[in-house]
C-alpha cells in the first residue's frame, strides 16, 4: 500500500509552504476506567496517485463500527491533476466499551488502501513499592505504625462502594467485607459492571504501611 494513515494529537498547516506538522504521533491511548469516550483525534491521510477521491474512512472495534466518514472531491485545479493529495481528518470523542483494538481502515473502491491500528487500553503496570522480609517484620514490631490499610473506592456511574485492603499483621487480617487488590489492578463494579484501574489506590495503600496513622482532633 502506497498510501498511509497517521494518528496526531494535533495537525497545522503552513499556508506559505502548504506543508503539514503532525503532533503528538501515537498508536496506543490509556483509559482509567471503561465503558469510556476517548478525546477527539486527528488523522493524517497520505493519497497518493489518486485518479479519484472517493475514499471512505471507517473505524471498527471488533464488533461494530465506530466511525464511518466519506471524501470526496476534486483533484484537478486549473486543468491539472493532482494525483498526490494530503487529507485531514478530526475524529469525535468514541464511545469504548472495553479494552480494544480499533481498526482503521481507508477503503477505496471497497478496497483497503491503507489501514493501521489504534490500541485503547488501561494504564500499563506502574512499579510499587516492594517490602522485604526485614521492612515487614521491623513494621510487625512496631506497635504505632500502620500494619493493615484499607480504602474505598465509589463506581463513578451507579456510586456503589467497594473496599479494598492490604495487610502484613498475621493477626488482624484485612476484614471479610474487604477484597485484596486484583492482580490486573481493575476494578470491577458489582452493581453495573463499570471497569476502572486503581493503579494509584495500591499505591496509597502499600505507601501507608510502616508510617505512624494520622493524629485524630
Amino acid at each position: 500500500m502506497n498510501d498511509y494513515i497517521v494518528l496526531c494529537d494535533q495537525i497545522i498547516r503552513d499556508e506559505s509552504t502548504k506543508k503539514y506538522s503532525l503532533i503528538g504521533l501515537f498508536n496506543r491511548l490509556n483509559s482509567n476506567y471503561f465503558p469510556s469516550v476517548i478525546k477527539p483525534f486527528n488523522i493524517f491521510l497520505q493519497l497518493n496517485q489518486v485518479e479519484k477521491l472517493e475514499h471512505r474512512l471507517i473505524i471498527f472495534d471488533g464488533e461494530k463500527e465506530l466511525f464511518n466518514g466519506e471524501f470526496t472531491g476534486d483533484i484537478e485545479r486549473n486543468g491539472i491533476k493532482f494525483p498526490d493529495i494530503n487529507m485531514v481528518a478530526v475524529i469525535p470523542g468514541l464511545q469504548i466499551e472495553s479494552e480494544s483494538i480499533l481498526n482503521i481502515s481507508l477503503y477505496y473502491n471497497d478496497e483497503i488502501v491503507a489501514e493501521t491500528q489504534l490500541v485503547v487500553d488501561f494504564p500499563p503496570k506502574p512499579n510499587f513499592r516492594e517490602l522485604t522480609r526485614d521492612d515487614i517484620g521491623n513494621i510487625i514490631s512496631d506497635e504505632g505504625v500502620i500494619k493493615t490499610s484499607i480504602a474505598e473506592i465509589q463506581c463513578r456511574k451507579c456510586g456503589t462502594s467497594h473496599k479494598y485492603g492490604i495487610s502484613i499483621d498475621p493477626y488482624n487480617p484485612v476484614p471479610d467485607d474487604v477484597s485484596s487488590i486484583p492482580e490486573n489492578l481493575v476494578h470491577e463494579c458489582r452493581n453495573c459492571k463499570t471497569r476502572e484501574w486503581i493503579g494509584p489506590m495500591k499505591h496509597t495503600l502499600l505507601d501507608s504501611l510502616g508510617k505512624k496513622p494520622p493524629q485524630q482532633n
